[in-house]
């Protein structure tokens, strides 16, 4: 059933993506409104079925997340809006690095290989940072220097996650999209208004959340799944004793 689900969302996915390339705006604004809602629903029931319990912080992301995809397709287009747009992935992005802090992610240098996980998201940003410098407004400049800070860190938090592999790599993955996400966006937005840039950029977005959420959803050393075991072990022992 939940490979079923999982499946049906990928679908929704495409649907979305594609009406998003042809320019169907009509059926883009209902994929717009029902993908997060599924994503929330996938990880709710899952989790809910598996350990009776689930993560509220990812559930705020996720909020925020549909926040910024409903006003993705509000017909106004305001520098406001935009700010509004960006101010709300700054959050959720947050919240994700939150969520991996939990699970115990943290930056170790122990070789050559964890040396690039660290600074080789970095110096991409930054050396992106310094071509767009010029092309910025002061307040552009300021939105543009916090993004590039969070993206490197939500990046390499999330390829120091202690999980299982499979969780490890959909998150890491999904990691990978949202930064090529961000970095597409900054670019459309400070330097070139051409559409394809858009439209990769909202691919990668897409495909990264279903990414990030499935990998989240399958990793049980997030902090509530590992009380949720100490308790049931502990209420074993109890039992034998008893």
């Amino acid at each position: 059933m939940r490979r079923l689900f999982l499946v049906f969302i990928i679908l929704v996915g495409v649907f979305g993506i594609y009406n998003l390339w042809i320019e169907e705006k009509f059926y883009f604004k209902v994929f717009s409104f029902i993908f997060i809602p599924l994503l929330l629903t996938f990880y709710v029931v899952y989790r809910t079925s598996l350990w009776n319990k689930f993560d509220y912080l990812l559930i705020l992301c996720l909020l925020f997340a549909y926040l910024t995809d409903v006003l993705n397709v509000i017909e106004f287009e305001t520098i406001l809006k935009i700010q509004i747009q960006i101010a709300f992935v700054f959050i959720y992005q947050l919240l994700y690095i939150i969520i991996f802090r939990k699970e115990g992610a943290f930056l170790v240098h122990n070789s050559f290989y964890d040396s690039i996980k660290i600074f080789g998201p970095a110096l991409i940003v930054f050396i992106l940072f310094g071509y767009f410098l010029d092309e910025s407004s002061d307040l552009s400049y300021f939105l543009l220097f916090i993004c590039s800070i969070q993206i490197v860190f939500f990046t390499v938090l999330a390829l120091f996650r202690p999980a299982k592999v499979t969780s490890y790599a959909l998150v890491s993955i999904g990691a990978s999209f949202i930064f090529s996400s961000d970095i597409l966006y900054v670019f459309y937005f400070f330097v070139s208004q051409k559409l394809s840039i858009y439209l990769f950029s909202y691919t990668f977005y897409v495909i990264a959340q279903v990414l990030l959420v499935y990998g989240l959803m399958l990793n049980f050393n997030d902090g509530i799944s590992r009380k949720i075991i100490s308790l049931s072990i502990f209420e074993s022992k109890n039992d034998k004793i008893s």
